[in-house]
Parts: C-alpha cells; structure tokens; sequence
C-alpha cells in the first residue's frame, strides 16, 4: 500500500488556483482503492484527462497537505520519481513494508536506515 503526504504551499502574495497531479505508476500491475485528500475534498477518480488531480483555490501564504493512498497488486518492481532534474530534496521520507527482502538497483539510492 502507498501512503504518501505532500505539502505544497502558495508562495504568491494573492490568491492562486493550483493544482496538484499524481503520475500514476507505470509498468505491471492492477491500481487500488486510490484516493487524494487534499483541502477537504477527496478525489477517487481520474478528471476528463485521465488524471487523478485535486485543484483548488489557495491564499496568500497558505500550505496544502494531500495524502495520496493506493494499493498496487501484480507489479514486479517499484520505482518513486522525486523530480526531473538532480536537486535537493527536503522533508523527505518514505516507509515500504514488504513480506519480502527489498532489492535495490544498481543506479538507485540506497536508504539511510532499514529495519527488519
């Protein structure tokens, strides 16, 4: 099961629409029970594009949190795209759980702890 939250803030001294995309993962695999909660609205279905996207008006200042869940069934590998491009990231954590020993490739970024 994915469980994330994001945080993203308006950095605008007025008012602004925003909103947020969740590429879905590619590859093998079935997607569910896939739901956005974000500024009191909770998004269980892709909009006319196809994407699953919350958009919503934020103030001056404001921060949104979205928590983003779904289950993934039948996929043989997992890969998390922070970004396109090599930067800093901050506030960053991820917790896999897994009946299995995970496997990290040869290109990827090992963690800093693992527990079990």
């Amino acid at each position: 099961m994915f469980d994330g939250t994001y945080r993203f803030r308006n950095p605008r001294a007025a008012e602004a629409n925003i909103r947020f995309n969740f590429p879905l993962p590619q590859g093998g695999g079935t997607l569910q029970e896939f739901v956005i909660e974000a500024g009191g609205k909770r998004i269980t279905d892709p909009d006319d594009k196809g994407m699953y996207a919350w958009t919503g008006s934020v103030s001056a200042g404001a921060e949104v949190v979205a928590r983003l869940r779904y289950r993934v069934t039948g996929a043989g590998a997992y890969d998390y795209v922070l970004g396109s491009e090599r930067r800093r990231i901050g506030d960053f954590r991820l917790v896999a759980t897994s009946d299995q020993a995970p496997k990290f490739g040869r290109s990827g970024i090992f963690p800093t702890s693992l527990n079990g």
